[in-house]
């Protein structure tokens, strides 16, 4: 599954090694996570949000190639904090599509943003 890897603000190389993480470089293909590797990755607190796609009216798109999370953080007006990514970018920003169907997950703190599959 596509998506990327929020590493705790703790986070060190020393704990696992990730490839392209967060720039204009960055891509799914950049970093392979297998089941015992996650295993290591969760438990040193990471969390991983897939490429869930979004709701666009009554129909669903991106799945497994974009993803888009809504932050609890109210910008203004109608704006909201999210991030969303695909396979070529990450990008947290504030967004006027508060009913956009982006996925919301809880997380409580991020330093870095990784992608992988």
């Amino acid at each position: 599954m596509a998506g990327v890897i929020l590493l705790p603000d703790n986070w060190s190389d020393d704990k696992y090694s990730l490839n392209n993480y967060n720039t204009t470089g960055a891509a799914f293909t950049g970093n392979t996570i297998d089941p015992s590797d996650w295993a290591t990755l969760e438990a040193a607190g990471c969390v991983f949000l897939p490429a869930a796609g979004y709701r666009n009216g009554s129909s669903v798109s991106g799945v497994g190639s974009y993803g888009g999370y809504w932050s609890s953080t109210y910008s203004y007006s109608y704006y909201a904090y999210r991030v969303y990514f695909n396979s070529a970018y990450v990008n947290p920003s504030s967004y006027d599509g508060r009913c956009r169907g982006y996925s919301v997950r809880l997380v409580f703190a991020e330093s870095r943003i990784y992608p992988c599959q």
